[in-house]
């Protein structure tokens, strides 16, 4: 009904009850009548107040109704009305800047129309959870080139008492999605840079230390060269320990050192910790004492390299500044709640012990507790502050208690989640063909040097095996021959180690052989190798320079 024709019916009604009052009105006395036309007066005075109220009111609700549709309009962020089939209803000016069309244009299109291909998917779905769940909704896309080539995040709710419809907020965060993208590219620049330098050093590092050791085999040796021998095999282990902090340090302040979780033995852990070092501590006449709470649950859930690394640091450390006396490592731990354990690792000394003052700058990077510390006991500063880094990383710390004269105890505190099937400690490796079969090897390694080392370990452990120099030959030998293992150099020149694995797995799925463990052999040393070789199809990795150990250990495994 308009205003015109309510205003008409409400005439007629009047007209109606002055009709059926007229009489009443001629029976009145003067002053009756006098009276009456006064009270019509104030009536129509009030009338006409209501009237100039109702008209302020309504201009006033006009008014409010063109702020609220400019702040609408021209707000710094775009807004649209869609329906449960992704329709454009309504949207203000900044949308159609945003979706790059004028705003006239946008009614009755579908949203999806301005929408990336490789974004569909996720807006599909953000779509379809705005009407089933009652909370805003969150999403990221990219819009079609045509359409600038923007990335917008859509905030979107179901509007209150209307189901069919939601209202969603456009934000542009192109220039945010931009420095993402620089930030994860110098992320992947710098962890090229570290896996190229890491590879370059350790080329010529492997070489030294391998031949290093063949030449301490070689017979006869005078007492002198023996010396120097023992000599050069110390540097070079100083050197590869050296490069290795700074690696890791580097990777670790880069954000790029990946953790892996993954279920392992924890005595195991100790063992190969304490094996490592028991013979320096020999040497200098320590005692090495370990204990171990039995309450302590074996199995868990970490980075068991990561954690060997800082038990091994901490007892190395203790070994290094302890002259005479102990060194003790005590490990214990108590439920968290039935999936998780704190486990608390000590490794105490009787050694030089640590100021007070001191003890905080002792983790930081190329910091040891006194100037005189390095001259007199060398190291690089890196272990303490390597492990600080990594606990942290583990949602764990570490600390210390130290007086000189004392002695120190380091305390390492982790929170572990536990593995309830227990794993059984690893059986001790021999250097025998395993099973007691003849292994037969491809070998495929493009450094002479490095084939020439690793040959010679082969030839201890009574291995026959083939040679190729890049994976092209590999391929060629692989093809011709059956292998029990192939160990396999990732960075080659035409074809890598990658590749070769790659189509090696191709064709014994079409031929249907059995797979032949790759063992890849990387000089980058960098965690995402690992992730890398794997999924190229290698079974494992052994980093350079290599370790006659390592490679026993690694056949052992898996033969």
């Amino acid at each position: 009904m308009t205003a015109e024709t309510a205003h008409a019916v409400l005439r007629e009604r009047a007209e109606e009850l002055l009709r059926r009052t007229r009489n009443d009105i001629r029976k009145m006395s003067p002053e009756d009548v006098a009276e009456l036309f006064y009270e019509l007066q104030v009536h129509q005075i009030e009338l006409s107040m209501q009237n100039d109220e109702l008209r302020r009111t309504q201009e006033e609700l006009d008014a409010s109704h063109r702020k609220y549709y400019d702040l609408y309009d021209f707000a710094p962020v775009g807004y649209i009305t869609l329906d449960k089939a992704g329709t454009i209803l309504e949207a203000n000016l900044m949308a159609g800047t945003l979706l790059g069309k004028p705003r006239s244009e946008l009614s009755g299109k579908k949203f999806s129309e301005f929408v990336h291909s490789d974004s569909q998917d996720g807006y599909y779905l953000h779509y379809r959870k705005v009407f089933r769940v009652p909370t805003q909704q969150n999403c990221q896309i990219q819009l079609k080139e045509q359409c600038g080539d923007k990335f917008l995040q859509l905030q979107s709710l179901m509007v209150a008492g209307d189901e069919d419809c939601c209202r969603t907020a456009i934000s542009d965060i192109t220039a945010l999605k931009r420095l993402e993208m620089e930030a994860l590219a110098a992320s992947e620049a710098k962890s090229s840079f570290l896996a190229n330098i890491s590879h370059e050093i350790r080329t010529p590092l492997s070489a030294i230390i391998g031949l290093t050791r063949l030449l301490g085999k070689s017979e006869p040796l005078t007492a002198a060269q023996m010396k120097f021998i023992n000599t050069l095999q110390l540097s070079s282990d100083s050197l590869l320990e050296l490069i290795n902090g700074v690696l890791d340090i580097t990777k670790i302040e880069a954000g790029i050192i990946e953790l892996e979780h993954i279920p392992f033995h924890f005595p195991d852990l100790l063992g190969e910790a304490t094996s490592i070092v028991k013979t320096k501590a020999k040497e200098k006449g320590l005692e090495l004492a370990i204990d171990i709470d039995s309450g302590l649950h074996p199995a868990y859930y970490g980075d068991p390299l990561r954690i060997r690394q800082i038990v091994l640091n901490l007892l190395s450390n203790a070994i290094k500044f302890t002259q005479k006396g102990r060194v003790a490592l005590r490990v214990r731990g108590t439920f968290e709640n039935n999936e998780r354990m704190n486990v608390v690792i000590d490794v105490s000394d009787t050694g030089i012990g640590i100021p007070k003052e001191k003890q905080a700058e002792i983790f930081n990077v190329f910091t040891q507790a006194e100037s005189s510390t390095a001259r007199k006991f060398g190291g690089s500063g890196l272990g303490l502050a390597i492990c600080k880094k990594l606990a942290e990383r583990m949602q764990g710390t570490i600390s210390v208690d130290s007086a000189p004269g004392r002695g120190s105890t380091f305390t390492l505190r982790m929170p572990l989640k536990i593995n309830p099937n227990l794993a059984k400690p690893k059986k001790s490796l021999e250097v025998r063909p395993v099973k007691g079969e003849i292994l037969h090897i491809l070998l495929v390694e493009d450094n002479p040097t490095n084939t020439l080392i690793a040959t010679t370990y082969l030839d201890e452990l009574h291995c026959t095996y083939d040679t190729a120099s890049s994976g092209e030959e590999a391929l060629r030998k692989f093809k011709e021959n059956r292998y029990s293992f192939i160990l396999m150099d990732v960075q080659m020149q035409n074809m890598d180690g990658y590749e070769a694995t790659r189509r090696i797995r191709l064709m014994e799925k079409q031929k249907a052989l059995p797979e032949t463990p790759i063992i890849a052999l990387t000089a980058h040393a960098l965690q995402g190798d690992k992730k890398k070789c794997l999924a190229a199809g290698m079974n494992d990795y052994l980093t350079k320079p290599l370790r006659f150990e390592e490679i026993s250990e690694k056949l052992e495994e898996y033969a």
